[in-house]
Formats: structure tokens, C-alpha cells, sequence
């Protein structure tokens, strides 16, 4: 028994030293030096920074981009009705589309606009925007081809006459036109020019010195208007920006109605507020809004 008692003691005695054998030392702790926490309140300090920094920028950066960027944005800075909606086309295209689906986007427009046509009683509308090279001159021509289709006879006058797109779009001559009618320089047979589009005729703007607002301002655009009314059952006006000349403005004097159309994404939010302020105060008769060149992969509602 005393053996026994002395073998199971030495084997206890052998298991307690191996588990003392099997623990060690990794490091001694070391308190940290007061370098190391300046170290580390600057790494926060400068994370928070940057991050405030960059909130900043982005902040400074939208307040300075005015730009209309969704048709929920437009509606609320228009109060505008929006007739229609034209794609936007990235590579080069011909002006006057041909494809289904850019047909379909006219002919809806021009259902919208014909809507409006009939039930005011109208005939004539100046297509206006804020500022050239919103795309009004093309919407303007593809509507009047639209229209043209369904069997209206349809005449096209080119009052911008510095921009002067109308003649380059149906690839006419653009030699006389509105202008030279306005001076008394040509009858009105030599200015009208047939297009290859059936029912759509053009005014081009012709050639002039002649301030633009002078002509446009004369008695002679009244009594034109009225000779061309007998002939077309619609016609459609094109004008420069609202905000680069007077001439849309005086304008509005000839017309049943008025289109409004912006450049979807590069609209400034003040020159478009400037325009319908001038529209207002024209007493001008809005038919309702085109937004051009909308993305419709992007657009926002």
C-alpha cells in the first residue's frame, strides 16, 4: 500500500511541473510613451478632418451647380405641363430623325401639341429656351415633319436670325428669306422654299445687316403673318435664346402660343426662372415644356 501511495504522488508531482513547463513569458508590458498617444489622437484627429474636408467640397460643389437635373425638378420650377420628352443621342445623328423609335417620340409630341392647338383655337407657336443650343431648332424641324406626315400643311419660319439653323437642317438655300421679306429686298414666292418632306415648307432666315430686333419689331411681321395664316394650317416659328436676345420677346406678339424647351442636365436654374419671368410678364400663352436630350437610363422622377 506504502508503495503504491508513493507512485501515485510522484506521477501527480511529474503532471504539476510539465503544466509550470508549458507557460512563458511572450513580452514584458511596457507602459505606452507619451509620443505614441500624441501619435495616435493625431491619426483621428486627421481621418476627421479629411472626412469634414471632403463634406465641404462636395457641399460648395452642389451649391454651385444650379443645373435642372430631373423632370420632378423642372415641374416645380416651371409649373409647366411636360408635352414630351426627346432622348439624347451621344454620337453624331442626321437632324431630322428616322429611326421607330425617335418617330414615336414626335408623333406623341405632336399629339400633345395638337391637343393644345384645338381646343385654344391656335395656329402659329414660337418655340423659346433659355439660352441657343438647347436643340430647339431640331425638335422644332421634326415636329413640323411630324405634322407634315399626318397631312398638314405646315410652314416653318426661321426668326433667328443670327443662328440661322433652319436652311442647314433641310439643306435649302438660305441666300433670301424672312429677313430680305421684312426689307422689302424680294417677294414672298423667292423666300419660301420647299423641303423634300411632304406638306413642310420653309422661311429661312435670309441675309440681312439690319438689327434683328429692328426687323422683327416692324408693322410689315404683322401683315405677314396674316398672309401666311391663309396658306398653312400651322406654323412654327424658330427663335434664338431667351436669354441672348430680345427677338423671342417680341416675337410672342405674332403667336398663338408659345413651347418652351430646355436642355435637360444643363438648364441653369436662374436663366430658366429669368425666361418664364419674361414670359409672365409677356402675358405669353404656354402651351407647356419639351425637355431635350434626356437621358433615360439617368433620368431621375
Amino acid at each position: 500500500i506504502y508503495a503504491s501511495f508513493l507512485l501515485q504522488y510522484e506521477q501527480s508531482r511529474i503532471r504539476e511541473q510539465a503544466q509550470l513547463d508549458s507557460v512563458y513569458f511572450v513580452e514584458r508590458a511596457q507602459p505606452a510613451g507619451p509620443g505614441e498617444g500624441r501619435d495616435n489622437l493625431r491619426l483621428v484627429l486627421g481621418s476627421v478632418a479629411g472626412l469634414v474636408g471632403g463634406l465641404v467640397v462636395v457641399s460648395v460643389f452642389e451649391n454651385l451647380d444650379t443645373r435642372l437635373r430631373s423632370t420632378q425638378e423642372f415641374r416645380e420650377a416651371s409649373q409647366l405641363h411636360i408635352l414630351g420628352q426627346i432622348p439624347k443621342r451621344v454620337l453624331n445623328f442626321r437632324p431630322i430623325r428616322t429611326s421607330p423609335t425617335d418617330i414615336d417620340v414626335y408623333n406623341h409630341l405632336r399629339t400633345r401639341m395638337l391637343e393644345y392647338m384645338h381646343d385654344h383655337e391656335a395656329q402659329s407657336a414660337l418655340f423659346v429656351s433659355a439660352r441657343s443650343g438647347d436643340g430647339k431648332s431640331t425638335v422644332l424641324a421634326n415636329l413640323a415633319v411630324s405634322l407634315g406626315r399626318l397631312g398638314h400643311r405646315v410652314l416653318i419660319i426661321d426668326a433667328d436670325l443670327r443662328g440661322k439653323q433652319q436652311h442647314h437642317i433641310f439643306k435649302v438655300s438660305g441666300d433670301v428669306g424672312l429677313s430680305n421679306l421684312l426689307e422689302n429686298c424680294a417677294p414672298l414666292e423667292d423666300c419660301l422654299c420647299d423641303t423634300s418632306y411632304e406638306n413642310v415648307s420653309l422661311l429661312p432666315a435670309g441675309q440681312t445687316e439690319t438689327l434683328s430686333t429692328d426687323l422683327l419689331s416692324a408693322s410689315s411681321m404683322t401683315a405677314l403673318m396674316g398672309v401666311l395664316s391663309e396658306d398653312y394650317e400651322y406654323i412654327l416659328i424658330d427663335s434664338p435664346g431667351f436669354i441672348d436676345l430680345s427677338d423671342a420677346s417680341i416675337l410672342l406678339e405674332y403667336v398663338d402660343a408659345a413651347l418652351v424647351l430646355a436642355d435637360f442636365g444643363n438648364t441653369q436654374r436662374e436663366e430658366f426662372a429669368s425666361m418664364l419671368d419674361q414670359l409672365e410678364q409677356r402675358e405669353a400663352r404656354i402651351m407647356g415644356l419639351v425637355l431635350n436630350q434626356v437621358d433615360r437610363q439617368n433620368r431621375l422622377y
